[in-house]
């Protein structure tokens, strides 16, 4: 017999809704939830998912996250109403062809390859900020035109380009800083992402460099990043491993932001929230409690990065 040959099994929010009230005994087989049943589950695992948020996401919600620096800016807002910000998927970076002048609207790059009209741009400009536009038009693989340029901007300037805007990430890791100056982009790792007490202790912090290390403090709309040294050059970037949020399941139809793997635990956790509210006996909302905590914790289990793990005796206090 042959096999499927297809590995993309999912589950709908409604899906999952209707699994959870079986498995907590509300519905029986074949039988749907009301619309009021459906709100008050759709609640439930809303504030669920965003629950688990705060034990640290797992791998698949670990994006780079691409902060673009100016010249004597050392805090950065970053979010949905934020400032320039871009998942590294997002972004696409070249250089310009030739000198422009000030309030130019077309400009000739070595490439406009991943660009398109309303993308956010930023050109590096001769004085050494970096002027933010939008794209216009792409006009060839070379040519583009773009809302005035605030400044003059020299042959080989950096340019930036990307599409979306970024969710406000939870948390923000392993932070290293671009430099776009050569033919080929240069990492250099930060020496730390620091405590907030680490960085406010910094005695001057316009103090004027290449950034070596950031704190990073979420906030509640957008958060705020602020680095170290703050930088002295825009043709360089800051990428940061971000922890970002989960995407809300808005709609019955909605798939869920999570790997296939874990539909199980979702339904089954989602069913010993709702099992206190349809009023399954005590007894069993308990087997259902630690059935639902072992399928999570199988996966949590899973979900981690395969990496090496060293182990030394603490010689701390012995006498040599």
């Amino acid at each position: 017999m042959a096999t499927s040959g297809s590995t993309d099994y999912n589950a709908t929010r409604n899906d999952i809704i209707t699994s959870a009230y079986g498995i907590c005994g509300a519905i029986a087989l074949g039988e749907s939830a009301s619309n009021e049943e459906v709100q008050v589950a759709g609640d439930a695992l809303q504030k669920m998912i965003k629950a688990w948020q705060a034990e640290g996401t797992q791998l698949w919600k670990n994006e780079e996250v691409v902060v673009f620096l100016n010249v004597g800016t050392e805090k950065y807002s970053l979010g949905p109403s934020g400032g320039n910000a871009a998942l590294e998927q997002d972004l696409y970076v070249t250089k310009l062809n030739g000198a422009h002048s000030s309030g130019a609207t077309s400009l000739t790059v070595d490439s406009t390859t991943g660009m398109a009209a309303s993308d956010k741009i930023g050109v590096v400009l001769t004085d050494g900020t970096l002027d933010w536009e939008t794209i216009s038009s792409v006009d060839s693989t070379t040519a583009l035109t773009v809302t005035a340029l605030d400044g003059a901007a020299s042959d080989n300037g950096v340019v930036y380009t990307y599409t979306s805007t970024i969710a406000r990430p939870l948390r923000l890791v392993n932070g290293r800083r671009r430099d776009w100056t050569g033919s080929d982009p240069i990492d250099t790792p930060f020496a730390n992402m620091v405590s907030r007490q680490q960085y406010m202790d910094q005695p001057n912090k316009n103090n004027a460099g290449l950034p070596t290390e950031g704190y990073y403090d979420p906030q509640i709309t957008d958060g705020e990043l602020h680095i170290w040294p703050s930088p002295s050059s825009s043709s360089h970037t800051v990428h940061l491993t971000g922890q970002m949020p989960v995407e809300d399941i808005d709609t019955a139809s909605n798939n869920f932001d999570f790997p296939q793997e874990w539909l199980e635990a979702l339904e089954w956790n989602l069913a010993v929230r709702l099992a206190p509210r349809v009023g399954t006996p005590l007894n069993e909302r308990s087997w259902l409690k630690n059935e639902a905590l072992e399928k999570r914790m199988l996966l949590m289990a899973w979900d981690t990065e395969p990496t090496a793990v060293f182990f030394q005796p603490d010689f701390i206090g012995e006498e040599l």
